[in-house]
């Protein structure tokens, strides 16, 4: 929840709860890194943003109705993310986006030359 003041690498760790009426089809996903007033963040020109996809098979014997779990790990490199603010990482699937899919953190600002 607190990094920096030093840029380092970043892993988000995920576990998606697909129902069992979304199995066998294609999800699209999207993580995107906001800052304190929910904008895109960007380094240069370029917004941080890490997508991709999933599928959740039923495996066989799987009783109905019962959600089928999906795990992604997601590093992103060490940023230059200025310090003394917060930020948040928004996952949106499907284009869909939910309030508890995001996850904050801050970063510390460089101490200050005496």
């Amino acid at each position: 929840s607190v990094v920096g003041p030093k840029p380092q690498p970043l892993a988000i760790a995920l576990r998606i709860a697909v129902p069992w009426d979304r199995a066998n089809i294609r999800h699209e996903w999207s993580l995107r890194l906001l800052d304190e007033d929910s904008r895109p963040f960007s380094v240069g020109d370029k917004e941080i943003e890490v997508k991709g996809h999933f599928e959740a098979g039923r495996p066989a014997g799987l009783r109905a109705g019962t959600p089928l779990g999906v795990a992604l790990a997601i590093n992103i490199t060490a940023l230059p993310i200025p310090g003394g603010r917060s930020y948040t990482f928004a996952l949106s699937i499907n284009d869909e986006q939910r309030p508890e899919w995001r996850v904050g953190f801050f970063v510390k600002p460089k101490p200050q030359s005496t």
